[in-house]
């Protein structure tokens, strides 16, 4: 939990984090590790000019009616020029409602990324999640992905995602 100052009053956020752990079937997003100088980092790979997606799921606090939902996540490259599209899915799933559902409830929302001219910067990501109504204790299962074959999508590299979470208002 942390607190930031906006205005001249104090907005309390809540940020919870995403386990992402399983790919979509088309092998185009594989879990890998980055031998970095001084550490190793796993991540997920999004293969470059193709779509990926990883799914991961989070349950909201009992305590807090969320006003707003943001998915959020890190993203990096090994590139210093190009823009990476992303774009993320999310669907609340209440106790007793059924975790087959037929579709998303939210996305997609996409947001094109420009690498920063810095090889392997970080970069971070939020989109907010419009059109679902958030409510205490549910699960927000979610979906996070590369539209690698989108015409937007500039990068020469793979694009690295680092982690997600969710930040409930």
């Amino acid at each position: 939990m942390s607190w930031t100052f906006k205005g001249a009053s104090l907005e309390r956020r809540r940020t919870i984090p995403v386990p992402l752990n399983v790919p979509d079937a088309s092998g185009n997003s594989t879990y890998n590790v980055a031998a970095f100088t001084s550490w190793q980092v796993g991540h997920w790979r999004y293969a470059k000019d193709v779509d990926g997606f990883v799914y991961g799921a989070a349950t909201l606090p009992w305590n807090v009616t969320p006003t707003a939902l943001v998915v959020g996540f890190n993203i990096a490259a090994n590139a210093t020029a190009g823009v990476t599209r992303m774009v993320a899915y999310a669907t609340p799933v209440a106790d007793g409602e059924q975790l087959n559902f037929a579709a998303w409830e939210v996305g997609p929302i996409a947001q094109d990324v420009t690498v920063p001219a810095t090889a392997y910067l970080q970069k971070k990501v939020e989109l907010t999640m419009t059109g679902a109504t958030w409510a205490a204790g549910d699960t927000v299962v979610v979906s996070v992905g590369h539209n690698g074959a989108h015409a937007n999508d500039t990068l020469a590299v793979e694009t690295l995602l680092l982690n997600c979470w969710l930040r409930v208002e």
